[in-house]
């Protein structure tokens, strides 16, 4: 008989209100390696009003891509834990349209913080994310624009998102998980 146990999210991370995107939204990118695919976001966001902020350290071609495209965007990396969680708080929206993840902890983070997030359809990311992500095809730009534009023009979706991030993190909540450590050792 096999057992999952899930990660459980970071305690320093705490739900952080925002009550409207911004009118010109911030979205959060998480990583800048290959398969956590910068490029389609970049590509996705071409032309519309919005700041980029990306954690992770940018290639000189991904910096090139992102001055010919003309995004808005601020570049961090080797930063703090609590750096990262600040990233969150003034994001409007979190992209994670990764090619691969082995988990997918951004979902969880972004659910926990009460932010929406747009996220790929592969690997285990669905079944991280259930109802609380918009997923996508991660090799579809059309796809990943569609999503991000749909929470920048519906505030009640994004809303509806935030709602359901919230109750999805509680899965991943540290007393969850180890009550979830604790039913297995019993059955041990």
């Amino acid at each position: 008989d096999v057992s999952i146990i899930h990660n459980p999210v970071n305690s320093k991370i705490q739900y952080n209100e925002k009550l409207s995107i911004n009118d010109k939204p911030n979205i959060l990118q998480i990583g800048t390696s290959p398969h956590k695919n910068l490029e389609g976001v970049i590509y996705a966001i071409a032309g519309l009003s919005v700041n980029l902020t990306i954690i992770g350290k940018i290639s000189s071609k991904q910096k090139k891509l992102l001055r010919n495209l003309k995004i808005d965007y601020k570049n961090i990396f080797q930063v703090s834990f609590q750096e990262v969680i600040n990233c969150y708080e003034k994001s409007d929206i979190v992209s994670f349209v990764s090619f691969h993840e082995g988990f997918g902890m951004p979902i969880i983070e972004a659910n926990t913080l009460g932010r929406p997030i747009v996220s790929s359809n592969t690997c285990s990311i669905p079944e991280v994310a259930g109802d609380a992500a918009v997923l996508v095809d991660p090799n579809s730009v059309s796809e990943i624009r569609s999503a991000l534009c749909a929470f920048i023009d519906d505030n009640k979706k994004w809303s509806d998102y935030v709602k359901r991030g919230l109750e999805n993190s509680k899965r991943f909540s540290i007393r969850n998980i180890s009550m979830q450590y604790l039913e297995l050792s019993k059955k041990i």
